[in-house]
């Protein structure tokens, strides 16, 4: 979030309106956030970070159309805003709109090349449209620029997984996990990398992990289910079906329902 730096002009209530947005922002209150922008905005409509930062609330609460609307004005009015691109950029993403968000970091990256975050977030882009050697290169541009960035490293073992690249993604998941011990998805990334490699029983454990950080993961339940079925621990393998199961009727999701109904 960018931050409104003094002016000689008297734009004090502008002023005070974005102030009082960002203290919104950070207590989470995004549409109270919105509130005091729009007054900001009244009050003064070239001011780039009311709009900026009100792309930013609106991208929080899932509206990303409108969003894109506020980091293109954001863009008229300061063209080389480099955070701007990357933000709509990740609008766009979240609307599965990869190549145009992949268009914005371009330009994010050309205004600014040495932010990681951009980096990662374009590597991401094209990860999702299994661009996976792309966004690897990516990942290994922002471990450049911050070698102890835990989500380059754990994006980058994504990307080497979907390469069926195994060994590569568990070494990453390793540093990820090192970086940040708490993750609950990484363990469970890192279990299923070693299941891929025929090593169920070295599997169980991240599975473990993944379900103390995260109780109510669906996946780490089922995947452990079917390591455990691997290793002939049947028995065990059932429960953690069971409770599977029941997590993804809780949450609605009738096709991993119907998936994991047939393993029982």
């Amino acid at each position: 979030m960018l931050k409104k730096q003094p002016s000689n002009n008297d734009t004090r209530t502008a002023d005070e309106h974005i102030t009082i947005g960002n203290e919104a922002f950070d207590q989470y209150d995004f549409d109270a956030a919105i509130s005091h922008y729009n007054e900001a905005i009244a009050l003064e409509p070239t001011n780039t970070i009311a709009y900026y930062n009100r792309g930013l609330a609106k991208n929080n609460i899932g509206q990303h159309t409108e969003a894109i609307a506020d980091f293109d004005e954001a863009i008229r009015l300061e063209p080389e805003n480099a955070p701007a691109y990357n933000d709509r950029g990740n609008a766009k993403c979240r609307l599965e709109n990869y190549r145009h968000g992949i268009e914005d970091y371009d330009e994010a990256i050309r205004i600014n090349p040495n932010d990681p975050t951009t980096y990662i977030n374009r590597g991401c882009a094209k990860s999702s449209i299994a661009q996976y050697l792309a966004a690897i290169a990516d990942f290994n541009t922002a471990i450049q620029l911050d070698p102890e960035n835990k989500n380059a490293y754990y994006n980058r073992g994504l990307s080497k997984y979907y390469l069926e690249l195994y060994r590569e993604a568990i070494q990453d998941y390793d540093v990820a996990i090192f970086l940040d011990p708490n993750d609950g998805i990484t363990y469970n990334n890192r279990g299923l990398a070693k299941y891929k490699l025929g090593r169920a029983r070295a599997a169980i454990p991240d599975f473990d992990q993944a379900i103390r950080f995260n109780p109510d993961d669906t996946l780490a339940y089922l995947n452990r289910g079917l390591a455990k079925n691997a290793t002939g621990h049947t028995t065990a393998a059932t429960r953690d079906f069971e409770e599977a199961l029941q997590l993804a009727e809780t949450s609605g999701d009738t096709s991993l329902v119907e998936k994991i109904k047939q393993l029982l």
